[in-house]
């Protein structure tokens, strides 16, 4: 944008043109675009790689759980020697020295067990939950990049207009000072310049300030010194919607929105708990085989060996436990209820987020046209007020207004779109819809300088 309050160049205006363009060189070396942050950020943020080692940690729960209907083998081999003596009737002791051999293999296969029917299944449910908590991670990596990468350029568009009127101030306050001199002006409008030019001062070094901590929390994420003042948000901010309706949008939350399938995925496992805890009460029937051979197995057996196969049916019938397994079904109850609870509070907390964004998206398209008239009206007014104090009509403190009221717009207008697309992002987070091509839509937005 095009901002001109004098003719000629003034030296503070040069000032200016030389700061922008040393900020730009400075982020040259590694700036790129949103896409190539977020590939960046995939191999560097550590949040989403606790949540990769997560989520490997938790698929292994379905492998775990399948081990309860597999058989379970187990082999035993012992060796001992015996040393001893031994006497009948109170004659002489005869020396017992044998060694002894053993070695048995058996193996166990569930036919009938609720418990471990019940494990397999809450096995199941728990590694889809760890998708779930991965997939809401994965999302949040997204919406974390992209505030950051958001929140950088937002900066650095605050420090150039920051920059812009300070160095304006600067013109008018020579321009008075030199009224002053020659007797055309008056010591006030010396003074009020100069008293808005020291708060833009003050801002210029508040608005660096926000721009290394948002720089910092961008690193953070991409994992280097990771810059992108090369480029700008272009005027156009065309962005197709899922849907088009609030109601559409809630309806793809409930379907896809990670924190509600994560939620739900936690029901189920409560349930599964309930029948591992009423498994208690029932029995449980196994396949039993074994194979054994001992050497030497007693002293009735010094010196012989044995070998025995045996294949049946096992029955365990449980029959009282001091009331634990009572206790735990309530127990186990009661959590569900607490989960089920969590669930539905979780979907109305994401249904209103779906609501607000939905909404923040729509207004803002409409406020960000309401800003950019007005801003063409704040430099009309900005130009017009400069005309009239040269005629008389109007004076300096009118000016100053005016220049305010003008960089107050531009900003305005900056946050409005940046706010616009963080309202986009979010909701698509809420959706469950939040992932690489979405990245992919919101880099082509952002243009080189």
């Amino acid at each position: 944008m095009k901002i001109c309050f004098f003719s000629r160049v003034r030296p503070q205006r040069l000032r200016l043109t030389l700061v922008t363009t040393l900020v730009s060189l400075s982020f040259s070396a590694a700036a790129a675009d949103l896409l190539a942050a977020y590939r960046a950020a995939l191999q560097s943020d550590p949040i989403y790689q606790a949540a990769l080692s997560e989520r490997s940690a938790g698929l292994l729960n379905r492998d775990i759980a399948r081990s309860n209907l597999l058989p379970s083998a187990s082999a035993t081999a012992g060796y001992s020697e015996n040393r001893g003596d031994r006497s009948f009737n109170g004659a002489k002791p005869d020396p017992l020295n044998y060694d002894s051999k053993v070695l048995s293999v058996s193996v166990r296969q569930p036919l009938y067990s609720m418990d471990a029917m019940a494990r397999y299944r809450q096995g199941g449910f728990q590694a889809d939950y760890a998708e779930a908590i991965f997939a809401g991670k994965s999302q949040d990596l997204i919406l974390r990049l992209v505030t950051a990468y958001l929140e950088v350029l937002s900066a650095i568009d605050q420090q150039r207009l920051i920059l812009a009127q300070r160095d304006a101030l600067a013109e008018q306050q020579q321009f008075n000072a030199r009224r002053f001199e020659k007797g055309e002006g008056i010591k006030t409008d010396v003074l009020e310049t100069r008293a808005r030019f020291e708060l833009a001062n003050a801002a210029v070094i508040e608005a660096q300030d926000t721009l290394d901590n948002a720089q910092r929390k961008l690193q953070a994420i991409v994992g280097r010194d990771y810059l992108v003042g090369e480029f700008a948000l272009g005027r156009g901010l065309a962005l197709p919607l899922k849907a088009d309706t609030a109601e559409a949008w809630e309806k793809l939350a409930l379907d896809r929105n990670p924190d509600i399938i994560a939620r739900r995925q936690l029901v189920e496992i409560a349930a599964q708990e309930i029948k591992k805890n009423q498994a208690g009460h029932l029995p449980r029937l196994d396949l039993v085989a074994s194979y054994s051979r001992n050497l030497s197995e007693s002293i009735a057996l010094i010196n012989s060996e044995t070998n025995l196969t045996s294949v049946g049916v096992q029955l365990n019938v449980p029959i009282y436990s001091g009331g634990a397994v009572s206790a735990s079904i309530q127990q186990s109850t009661r959590l569900m209820s607490k989960s089920q609870s969590e669930r539905d509070d979780t979907t109305n907390a994401a249904l209103v987020e779906i609501r607000k964004q939905f909404n923040l998206v729509a207004s803002g398209r409409a406020r960000i046209e309401a800003l950019e008239q007005a801003e063409g009206s704040a430099q009309e007014t900005l130009e017009a007020t400069r005309k009239s104090i040269q005629s008389g009509v109007r004076i300096n403190l009118d000016l100053l207004n005016a220049l305010q009221q003008f960089y107050t717009t531009q900003r305005d207008l900056a946050q409005a779109r940046y706010g616009y697309l963080l309202a986009y992002v979010r909701l698509y987070d809420a959706a469950g819809l939040l992932d690489e091509p979405v990245v992919g839509q919101l880099s082509t937005l952002f243009r080189t300088n």
